[in-house]
């Protein structure tokens, strides 16, 4: 498609993979919520923050609904299953009063009563915003979240499922396991290259938002200016300022990127040991596909 694009004249980014436009500070955030911060799973967390429907994550290993459970804890997440009671009208308290839900456990249909939350159904009645879940109308609160999570590990779901939500893989992949076992090594043997991979990605992410604070300033001067801006003292002096600092904070951005290049270096000297673990692994887990007899 890329290709097609180009035929086209459309613009398209070389090497665009989905994770960069997750910021490092953000997957680091993801990460000490318990998302491991290979490619992989920074993708799928990009997907569940972004999504502009409620995501159904197949999660065998437990690993995105752990991530979910502390994502929102400061939320007052409340965890359902389909088949607790009362699970309907617990489910309308939640959209009431704008809680996130994480409804685990799903199989491969869900009732049709869940349909028009899934589908954001909602219309504005007397003046308030409403989905209607059966016979009640029930306010909608807008901070409201669904996640939908299934242990089932190659579940088959009905394309008429598929259009209303956002089907996200969690299953741990070989070379995903590899990217965390490797992070993990280098924790243990190297604490001194975690922390400073640490350190730089918050400097690196602090010289990107000055660079971009630098840059509104300028344009909402030059916005809010009136007459000859070459009279606008005031205006030449912060372009001036902003130049400086513009300058130091891109080289200081220059110097960050070239250590975080260095420090993956170094940690890529533990590949092999990570290989070996996603490896044994893999091996493990297929065991049980073999036939005794």
């Amino acid at each position: 498609w890329t290709e097609r694009c180009h035929d086209l004249d459309i613009p398209v980014t070389e090497g665009f993979s989905l994770d960069s436009i997750t910021s490092q500070v953000t997957a680091r955030q993801w990460s000490l919520w318990g998302l491991p911060l290979d490619q992989f799973s920074v993708e799928n967390g990009t997907i569940l923050d972004r999504s502009q429907r409620w995501c159904l994550m197949i999660d065998p290993q437990g690993q995105a609904n752990n991530f979910v459970k502390k994502k929102e804890r400061d939320n007052q997440l409340k965890v359902l299953k389909m088949t607790q009671d009362k699970f309907m009208q617990q489910l309308e308290q939640n959209i009431r009063i704008g809680r996130p839900v994480l409804l685990e456990n799903i199989g491969e249909e869900l009732d049709a009563s869940l349909d028009p939350v899934l589908l954001k159904q909602t219309y504005k009645s007397g003046g308030r915003l409403v989905i209607k879940l059966g016979e009640n109308e029930v306010d909608y609160d807008e901070n409201f979240r669904l996640y939908l999570t299934t242990k089932m590990p190659n579940p088959t779901y009905s394309p008429e499922l598929q259009i209303k939500v956002a089907i996200v893989n969690f299953t741990v992949t070989t070379k995903g396991l590899e990217d965390q076992l490797l992070n993990d090594v280098v924790a243990v043997e190297r604490a001194d290259l975690a922390e400073s991979k640490d350190k730089v990605v918050v400097q690196i992410a602090d010289g990107q938002k000055t660079l971009k604070d630098i840059q509104d300033k300028i344009l909402q001067m030059l916005a809010d200016a009136t007459g000859d801006i070459l009279d606008n003292l005031e205006l030449i002096q912060t372009l001036s300022d902003s130049k400086v600092t513009s300058i130091e904070v891109s080289t200081a951005l220059s110097k960050a990127e070239v250590t975080s290049a260095e420090i993956q270096t170094a940690a890529e000297k533990y590949r092999p040991v990570a290989t070996r673990g996603s490896l044994l692994y893999a091996t493990i887990a297929d065991i049980a596909n073999i036939d005794h007899m």
